[in-house]
């Protein structure tokens, strides 16, 4: 994505460390916020199997988002 000329942020691994620090929902609720500001999310093949990744995209879709799926590509 970077290679495509996106500026990519990605939640897993800016927590990835932080086990423990702050309750597990801390980081989502971050992640959110951080998500309302950007213009496109990218979602992974099987996003679906990872709670946070589909309330990122139900959050997304309700933002108006781009949305781009591993593969495909979705403009709402």
């Amino acid at each position: 994505m970077w290679q495509e000329g996106y500026a990519v942020f990605c939640p897993h691994m800016n927590t990835a460390w932080f086990d423990g620090v702050v309750p597990d929902v801390t980081f989502l609720l971050g992640d959110i916020e951080i998500l309302s500001r950007c213009d496109a999310i990218y979602l992974l093949k099987g996003f679906d199997k990872s709670v946070g990744a589909r309330r990122e995209y139900a959050v997304a879709r309700k933002l108006k988002l781009e949305i781009i799926f591993e593969g495909l590509k979705e403009d709402f």
